[in-house]
């Protein structure tokens, strides 16, 4: 009763629940229950007129009446019970209020942090699209140019190859051409030396002759000895003829020889540089393989980290969020029991 006469609403409320304190548990709970019947009718104001100071006028003084109180001083009281029953009526609303109050932050607080972790994730997975993407960009740049060098090698390795083979053709004509010029120049000189000393022979033979039988025309013995002559120089021109055609055959058999020889040696040159042009490429090629399986692979490692990155996130978002849930259900399971018990 003294508390309701405290004009300080703060010390007002805090001497009604030092007071409340004071009571035993079992007429509490009972307090507690008739606080929040009358709670309820005053939600229906409209339909039977009652309200907290209705209500208190009505019930403060069966509540509060003192049983070794007289007459006139329980009704100097009245109004001092009125207020105590009202101030208890708005305590009940007071924390209601405050209930639904704190029940409305929580869930503004988990729409917020729902909100912020679907912010995240979605900012979690633009930069891991981003990163994604930014990698297929690099392993596409990288393949292009290692596309590029294998091709311009190659071209170098073609280009190379084709002048050697040009070179040589070229040189190993020349040396032909030289080897045959010097050759039927060789065979030219051969034959106008045979040809000059078979005439100057002949020219001695035909002098000797005439000499012979100008000055010994009656002798038979000059006449055998001009016939031995005429065989002797027979006989040499024979020889002569003879070298001159087998010098002549062994020159075509070298000019032959160096031809095959030259032509071998040609072909042997373009086998080989056509070996080490298809090792040459090969080993780009595997090179390029190699290249490709390891930037392929660089990327399936990236998109899986990727992946799994994304559903780790996903999968701690979600637990979040229900355990988001759950603690908003039970504060909601807690404020109801509360509602109900006060």
């Amino acid at each position: 009763m003294e508390a309701a006469k405290i004009t300080d609403p703060d010390k007002c409320l805090e001497a009604h629940h030092e007071a409340l304190k004071l009571l035993p548990p079992a007429h509490c709970e009972t307090l507690i229950y008739l606080m929040a019947h009358l709670k309820r009718v005053i939600h229906n104001e409209k339909d039977n007129l009652m309200n907290a100071e209705n209500l208190g006028i009505v019930f403060g003084p069966t509540l509060m009446r003192a049983p070794d109180l007289d007459a006139m001083t329980a009704l100097n009281d009245i109004r001092y019970q009125r207020q105590v029953v009202e101030t208890l009526i708005k305590m009940k609303t007071s924390f209601v209020l405050v209930v639904v109050l704190v029940v409305v932050l929580v869930v503004l607080l988990v729409v917020v942090l729902v909100v912020v972790l679907v912010v995240l994730l979605v900012v979690v997975l633009v930069v891991l699209v981003v990163v994604v993407l930014v990698v297929v960009v690099v392993v596409l740049v990288v393949l292009v140019v290692v596309v590029l060098v294998v091709l311009v090698v190659v071209l170098v390795v073609l280009v190379v190859v084709v002048l050697v083979v040009v070179v040589l053709l070229v040189v190993v004509l020349v040396v032909v051409l030289l080897v045959v010029v010097v050759l039927l120049v060789v065979v030219l000189v051969v034959v106008l030396l045979v040809v000059v000393l078979v005439v100057l022979l002949v020219v001695l033979v035909v002098l000797l002759v005439v000499v012979l039988l100008v000055v010994v025309v009656l002798l038979v013995v000059m006449l055998v000895v001009v016939v031995v002559l005429l065989v002797v120089v027979l006989v040499v021109v024979l020889l002569v003829v003879v070298l001159v055609v087998v010098l002549v055959v062994v020159v075509l058999v070298v000019l032959v020889v160096v031809l095959v020889v030259v032509l071998v040696v040609l072909v042997v040159v373009v086998v080989l540089l056509v070996v080490v042009l298809v090792v040459v490429l090969l080993v780009v090629v595997l090179v390029v393989v190699l290249v490709v399986v390891v930037l392929v692979l660089v990327v399936l490692v990236v998109v899986l980290v990727v992946v799994l990155v994304v559903v780790l996130v996903v999968l701690v978002l979600v637990v979040l969020v229900v355990v988001l849930v759950v603690v908003l259900v039970v504060l909601v399971v807690v404020v109801v029991v509360l509602v109900v018990v006060h």
